[in-house]
């Protein structure tokens, strides 16, 4: 197999690989985008959550 051949199929797996992460970038750059706001000198910007995400449990039994 020549060096550019091997090139070539390491760099489409990688970017293969990269999909799920290169569709996640951007939705949270696309959420950021949509919810900065300026405000008093001041710049706002609501946190990237998931969606569809079970709640994280509490441990305030454990404090009684």
């Amino acid at each position: 197999m020549h060096e550019m051949e091997l090139d070539e199929k390491l760099r489409t797996f990688w970017e293969l690989e990269s999909i799920g992460i290169k569709q996640e970038e951007n939705s949270f750059l696309e959420t950021f985008k949509e919810t900065i706001t300026f405000t008093n000198q001041i710049y706002e910007v609501g946190l990237p959550w998931k969606e569809g995400q079970d709640p994280l449990p509490d441990n305030r039994s454990l404090g009684q």
